[in-house]
């Protein structure tokens, strides 16, 4: 089993068109007259960087002014589907692949393919999968901004206490299943893996990792009953199902990187 797994794209989505290109927006007017747009991200380290970018905007287009607000992962996609529901969304706001269809069934983006063919905007310098990523029925929903890259962490003082070799690029998905056992103790409340519920960080990579995908090709047929995906679902069930991690209900309460930083879990999976 790898330990670095399929990229997944962080993708921006752009509500109102590259950039407010051509002078018109979806954004609020100010009292000064300025339209005021609203961008929103999930991550408070990148806050300061996206802010900068959009002072930079700014300065280039001075009746336009961006309002960045972070709201963390958890409360993000809540706020994020209350404020589409209502009409009353962010401007500009990123967007998670697993995410995408959600929104673009309900409307809520617009299709960009217009703006970027207007702009002449060079779509290729982006790699083919994440672009595709927030293609939805031949419609261009998105713009990608970065990707990430989903890993195996662990904690070597509970490997090096349970006599467990460090996980490296030989491992099966039987090795791992076998560490997640060695490394459970319920005496203290200790369990080997984190099998958690978000898809992204989780069973998506295992289906990837099993040789197998979500859709064919063309889009047309699901694939989630095929054998291979089938199999990459019953092995991530498994570690809970065996007792090695703690249980959906248990992460409505704690979060997997919660166990792992408290020292309550050995392993997770976790993105960049």
């Amino acid at each position: 089993m790898m330990k670095k797994w399929m990229l997944l794209a962080l993708t921006l989505i752009l509500a109102i068109g590259l950039s407010a290109c051509g002078g018109s927006s979806s954004g609020k007017s100010a009292n000064n007259g300025k339209t005021v747009l609203t961008l929103a991200l999930w991550d408070t380290n990148q806050k300061k960087a996206m802010q900068e970018m959009a002072d930079a905007f700014t300065k280039e287009n001075p009746n336009i002014k961006i309002k960045v607000e972070v709201t963390p992962w958890d409360q993000y996609w809540t706020k994020l589907q209350a404020g589409a529901s209502g009409g009353n969304t962010a401007d500009v706001f990123w967007m998670s692949p697993e995410q995408v269809f959600t929104y673009a069934n309900g409307n809520a983006l617009m299709d960009l393919k217009d703006r970027i063919k207007k702009d002449n905007y060079d779509m290729s310098k982006y790699p083919k999968n994440l672009v595709d990523s927030m293609n939805v029925k031949g419609k261009q929903l998105g713009i990608p901004k970065d990707d990430s890259t989903v890993g195996l962490w662990y904690n070597k003082d509970l490997f090096d206490k349970a006599g467990v070799s460090y996980p490296d690029d030989k491992w099966t998905w039987d090795d791992w299943m076998d560490a997640a056992k060695k490394l459970t103790d319920k005496k203290k409340g200790v369990y080997g893996m984190a099998a958690p519920d978000n898809g992204q960080n989780f069973i998506y990579n295992l289906i990837y990792a099993n040789g197998s995908d979500f859709f064919t090709k063309d889009g047309k047929k699901s694939l989630y009953d095929t054998p291979a995906n089938i199999e990459a679902i019953k092995y991530g069930v498994s570690f809970i199902k065996n007792g090695y991690s703690p249980t959906t209900a248990d992460f409505a309460s704690t979060t997997p990187d919660q166990y792992f930083e408290s020292g309550k879990v050995a392993m997770i999976t976790a993105g960049s």
